[in-house]
């Protein structure tokens, strides 16, 4: 699944990552995150070092303190309006263990982790008949492409 961009509805300015899964389904997907996890992004993007880190900046650093490593983010179901993921973790060389996430929070990880993210065709096709709550043109989409990264303080 590829992470094409970040857009804001001019309605509600409600801030979403638009994904468009490679199998499943033509449809473009949409996860709501919140203002902070947009600015976050925005910031990592723009290879803005901030003065503390911010919250995905200490998971990523426990992470990899602790010796863990991301082999990838799963979407597996889409229930109750919501999508559901979790994180496959390598610990101690050889047990890879499902965490549960907030999607948005997932996303945001991959992008700065860069590990792949699947969309099993079952999800997909779930997710894709959700209505579309942006009811404006995305032609203000923010493409996100590789970023230039901030150091850890």
């Amino acid at each position: 699944m590829q992470i094409q961009g970040l857009v804001v509805s001019e309605a509600s300015g409600t801030p979403y990552l638009m994904l468009q899964p490679e199998t499943g389904t033509s449809s473009t997907l949409l996860v709501e995150i919140g203002p902070s996890e947009a600015s976050a992004l925005i910031l990592f993007q723009e290879g803005v070092d901030p003065l503390l880190p911010l919250t995905h900046d200490l998971l990523v650093s426990a992470l990899e303190r602790g010796d863990m490593k991301v082999q990838n983010l799963e979407f597996y179901d889409y229930i109750s309006q919501t999508p559901q993921c979790r994180l496959h973790i390598l610990h101690d060389k050889r047990k890879i263990t499902p965490w549960p996430i907030r999607p948005s929070d997932g996303l945001i990880l991959a992008l700065r982790m860069h590990f792949p993210v699947y969309l099993d065709t079952e999800t997909a096709r779930k997710w894709a008949q959700k209505d579309n709550p942006l009811t404006e043109s995305l032609e203000h989409m923010i493409p996100l492409e590789e970023p230039h990264h901030p150091t850890l303080h």
